[in-house]
């Protein structure tokens, strides 16, 4: 995989789940500061790390395809 994980969607990788957070916008420079800086995001890694929730349990996302899930634009902050 070439380029940065924002383009993802064009590779289909087998056991692996996607979660597109391409809807939040970036306030830092960086960009790499999201996961920390915005609820929603956060939220998730909690439900997946502290709850061991599988993506189809897990709130505020919206499969798209086959492994391709999107962060809800309105639980975005």
């Amino acid at each position: 995989m070439q380029g940065f994980l924002g383009r993802v969607e064009q590779y289909r990788l087998t056991g692996v789940d996607i979660i597109d957070v391409s809807d939040i916008p970036v306030r830092y420079p960086s960009g790499h500061l999201y996961h920390l800086n915005h609820k929603a995001v956060a939220n998730d890694l909690i439900q997946l790390i502290d709850n061991n929730k599988q993506v189809s349990q897990r709130d505020n996302l919206k499969q798209t395809a086959k492994n391709y899930w999107r962060l809800q634009h309105d639980m975005v902050e």
